[in-house]
């Protein structure tokens, strides 16, 4: 049984006990005359209109979205690595060319000629498939923007079509002989996804459509390759207009839809607010919410006076009695019946069915007397519950005051710690600026110790340098005198070479097959033509000097 139907037959059968009393007629109609003008309801629903335009775009472009993801692009890419032979099982071309520009690859020769060569390592190459090419990014980024997209605007219109909210305010005072009640209420419910204001929803096919297009992004998304592609990095707007998303249809309609989406700047949806207010209330109404009131009053007398008790021995005395009566009226029934049969002679059969109603009638009161012993049981239970709960109350307090108690020994421990731990600090920090003061005497001796070892080391330094250099100039001294020996000897050795090939020459000892043509023969000659001519300017030189010594310096003879 629904909620809304069992409560609607609680508050009937309710009424049913309550409409033609005297004393509650008589408070009721107190209650619907005590300012009414303040009694008042109201009720808002939202009616929300889709657009539809955005619906339609989106399932136009969802199968070319589908058809692109079917293509499955991808691209090879090659990963080469030299392995030991012993690991190669497959060579290819590659393996052959690059063993071609690597022939370091054959370290040792075969020991029969006719075998064949045989490498250390060799060349292979692997072949990847890689789905994440850009198209495939493209529309990953797109079913992710799609989801997105949907699910807002759904979430939002099942959110604003479903709630029902309702304002109830109720202020009264009444008096009735000597009794006063002032009755003050202010009742606010909002219900989401209620099913009622579902049901009055228009739209109902385009939610439909969306959920279809839900479903469909979601399987697009879970499809392997896409599964593989939201591994990549995602891609960010602007997006890069390739020759593929040009050219290719199903790319382009998917990237039309793209743009579309992306510039779409409308809600989606259109919502007005449905009001219904009473105010006052009518005649029934009026009536039935003054039931809230008595119920109210009665329910407040009996927890304040503690009458609980001594009702329900009230009320189980009074159905005692109702059944008493009723099995009273039943069995004068039959005795009626039973002398009517013996006077009259009527029929078995009118006996047999009060016979069968007073069976029922007694089935039902043993149902009753079981119910009754089960909520004895309940009470029973309730009342267990209580003390129970009042236990724990107890145990709750008394864990307080023993935590609170914990907590204070551990705040008095705590600052006894942290009184230590400052001591211990203050002691600590004087014992680390004694050794600081110790530290740093013993950095300032090695700093000096230091200085004046590198003082020592610097003037030996200073001293070798000094012998380095004097060391270094008399070698240049004796490199220079043995470079000018070396030459002397050069020319005198061209000189010679010079005399010789003239008194060669000047005897007629040159012949024919002596071949002079040669770059390094046509230098050894020209060194010696050289060679012959400082010997001729020196032998001149000289002959000059001893000509004018004697003759031009000779005095005349007397």
């Amino acid at each position: 049984m629904d909620q809304l139907d069992l409560l609607y037959r609680a508050f009937l059968d309710y009424r049913k006990n309550t409409l033609e009393d005297a004393t509650c007629q008589k408070l009721r109609k107190a209650t619907m005359r005590a300012s009414a003008d303040k009694d008042k309801v109201e009720s808002r629903r939202s009616k929300c209109t889709i657009e539809e335009d955005w619906i339609l775009a989106i399932e136009a472009g969802l199968p070319f979205v589908e058809k692109a993801i079917m293509e499955e692009r991808q691209f090879i890419r090659q990963e080469g690595s030299v392995e030991p032979i012993e690991k190669v099982r497959h060579v290819s071309k590659d393996s052959v060319e690059h063993l071609a520009r690597h022939g370091n690859l054959i370290t040792r020769a075969p020991e029969d000629p006719e075998d064949d060569l045989i490498p250390d390592k060799l060349y292979i190459v692997e072949k990847l498939t890689n789905y994440a090419v850009y198209e495939n990014r493209f529309l990953y980024m797109l079913l992710c923007y799609l989801r997105d997209f949907i699910d807002l605007r759904y979430s939002k219109i099942l959110e604003l079509g479903n709630t029902y909210k309702a304002d109830m305010t109720m202020t009264k005072t009444i008096s009735i002989g000597k009794r006063t009640i002032t009755y003050d209420t202010h009742f606010y419910e909002e219900a989401r996804n209620d099913p009622y204001s579902k049901m009055d929803q228009q739209t109902g096919s385009l939610i439909d459509r969306i959920e279809v297009m839900q479903k469909t992004v979601s399987i697009l998304l879970n499809t392997p390759l896409m599964r593989e592609v939201s591994t990549a990095p995602m891609l960010k707007p602007p997006i890069t207009r390739t020759n593929a998303l040009r050219m290719d249809n199903a790319l382009k309609q998917a990237l039309a839809l793209y743009d579309y989406v992306a510039s779409y700047q409308k809600p989606g949806y259109k919502v007005e607010v449905l009001k219904k207010t009473f105010n006052p209330f009518p005649e029934t109404m009026a009536d039935e919410f003054s039931e809230l009131v008595v119920l109210s009053s009665f329910l407040v007398y009996e927890y304040g006076n503690n009458l609980k008790g001594k009702l329900k021995e009230s009320y189980e005395a009074e159905e005692a009695r109702r059944e008493a009566e009723a099995a009273e009226k039943l069995c004068q029934k039959l005795k009626e019946l039973k002398e009517r049969i013996q006077k009259e002679g009527i029929g078995v059969d009118e006996y047999l069915l009060l016979l069968e109603e007073r069976n029922h009638y007694l089935e039902s009161a043993m149902e009753k007397m079981a119910e009754n012993h089960e909520k004895a049981l309940a009470e029973q239970r309730a009342d267990f519950e209580k003390q129970k709960y009042l236990l724990k109350e107890e145990y709750e307090i008394r864990l307080a005051e023993e935590k609170a108690n914990y907590e204070a020994l551990l705040d008095a421990k705590t600052v006894e710690y942290e009184n230590e731990i400052t001591l211990l600090k203050e002691t600590q920090e004087v014992a680390l600026a004694e050794y600081k003061t110790e530290c740093d005497e013993k950095i300032k001796d090695m700093a000096e110790s230091f200085n004046i070892r590198m003082a020592e080391q610097e003037d030996k330094y200073n001293q070798m340098s000094a012998a380095y250099e004097e060391q270094m100039a008399e070698n240049r001294e004796i490199v220079r005198q043995t470079q000018e020996t070396c030459d002397e000897l050069t020319a005198r050795n061209h000189d010679l070479k010079a005399q010789l090939h003239g008194i060669r020459a000047q005897h007629g000892l040159i012949g024919d097959e002596e071949d002079y043509s040669s770059e390094e023969r046509y230098e050894e000659l020209l060194n010696e033509l050289l060679a012959l001519d400082r010997l001729v300017g020196q032998e001149w030189r000289k002959a000059k000097k001893k000509i004018r010594h004697e003759y031009l310096w000779r005095k005349p003879e007397q």
